[in-house]
């Protein structure tokens, strides 16, 4: 669906540091990684159960984009493949900010910034 649509296969590149954190929807701190979220901000709780840095320049594409229509507002999330990169779970996502009508659909322009094709 658009505007999603145009997302699926684009590259982005980290322009600062972001935290792979290990998520056990257990909430058990010694369960498995059932899926890796990557924000560039530190949270804390009992559902991390690991945490890991990636270094600015990391590569990231888009594989998928989820959507869901959550009472009067979207809530967006984008499952992504680390390009330079490997985890304990093969599920990448990168939850959108609650601000995604500013054109950016969610992805900070200052954490993800666009590969450009080379031509």
């Amino acid at each position: 669906m658009a505007p999603y649509s145009s997302l699926v296969g684009k590259q982005l590149e980290l322009s600062v540091p972001v935290i792979a954190y290990g998520i056990s929807e257990s909430l058990n701190p010694e369960g498995p990684v059932d899926y890796i979220e990557l924000r560039p901000e530190i949270i804390a709780g009992p559902e991390i159960v690991s945490s890991e840095s990636l270094s600015i320049g990391t590569l990231i594409r888009i594989d998928r984009v989820l959507a869901a229509e959550y009472f009067f507002r979207t809530l967006l999330r984008y499952e992504v493949s680390v390009l330079d990169g490997s985890f304990d779970s093969d599920r990448v996502v990168i939850p959108a900010s609650e601000n995604y009508e500013s054109g950016t659909l969610g992805l900070d322009s200052a954490v993800y910034g666009e590969v450009k094709a080379n031509l």
